[in-house]
């Protein structure tokens, strides 16, 4: 592919996405690199492709990028790894144009919306909500200030956010599981506490006694890592943590070692405390 062949389909994305998302602008970005070795000898010659799109969102203007991958400029050969591909492009999977459309949309309505919205449950802090805006609910305007921070695409807010009249009080969620969640699974203790990784929606969050601790992973063995700190932190407290996983028994034995903790182990009963000796 040659850089003119380049300028124009990118050009027809340009099009593609501004006649999609009225009122966002795209404009195509292009930056040649070449990289030379010893002796001058040409590395490799590139045209890193880019389309940047602005939109007014809130009355801010608001950028982001999305890549388009780049061509060889000595073998003139495509690479799209990671990125979108200018061949086969399709405004609607454009996530940065669509969601900067979504949200300027939202916006212009936010006011005139008496909808409150409360966290789900397991993701208060995630989202940074207090304890007070759990309470009351939270405005329209304001879930879509902090979504728009996490950069949630609208197609998303059932997933973190729910609903409620404006003249009810805000409740928690039943405590019961939803559908398709587990109980919890059980990863260790310390003074009385459990601690469980359960997956919630896209997440994998730990709990303590069944409270969400704010530590989450995006999947099993994320959720696990997250955990295994959780417990560590809790031995590095001063607590006798007991490990019943062996992953994350390993995870908290290696860290200990990575940062020359001393530790005293009982593999039989399964538990892990720090030296009595050892400082911070």
């Amino acid at each position: 592919m040659k850089k003119e062949d380049v300028l124009k389909k990118m050009a027809a994305v340009k099009t593609a996405v501004e006649s999609k998302y009225p009122g966002v602008k795209a404009e195509v970005q292009l930056k040649e690199w070449e990289k030379s070795g010893c002796h001058g000898l040409r590395i490799y010659h590139r045209l890193y492709i880019n389309l940047v799109i602005v939109a007014d969102v809130n009355g801010k203007e608001k950028v982001e990028k999305a890549d388009f991958g780049f061509i060889n400029l000595t073998t003139k050969r495509y690479n799209v790894k990671g990125g979108y591909d200018m061949r086969h492009f399709d405004a609607d999977e454009l996530t940065p144009a669509k969601m900067l459309y979504e949200y300027a949309e939202a916006y212009k309505t936010a006011d005139n919306d008496k909808t409150l919205y409360v966290a789900k449950e397991g993701f208060r802090l995630t989202l940074g909500i207090s304890k007070t805006e759990e309470e009351k609910g939270i405005s329209l305007r304001e879930m879509l200030n902090k979504s728009f921070e996490m950069y949630i695409l609208p197609d998303n807010f059932d997933t973190y956010w729910k609903k409620i009249n404006s003249n009810e009080e805000a409740t928690n969620e039943e405590e019961i599981p939803r559908k398709g969640e587990k109980e919890g699974e059980k990863i260790g203790s310390y003074d009385g506490h459990t601690v469980t990784i359960s997956p919630s929606t896209d997440k994998c969050v730990v709990k303590d006694n069944g409270k969400y601790t704010g530590d989450y992973g995006s999947d099993r063995d994320d959720g696990l890592y997250e955990a295994s700190m959780y417990l560590y932190d809790r031995m590095a407290e001063g607590h006798v943590i007991t490990v019943l996983d062996d992953t994350a028994w390993g995870y908290i034995v290696e860290n200990a070692a990575g940062l020359s903790v001393s530790i005293n182990t009982n593999a039989e009963a399964r538990t892990i405390k720090k030296e009595e000796n050892e400082d911070g």
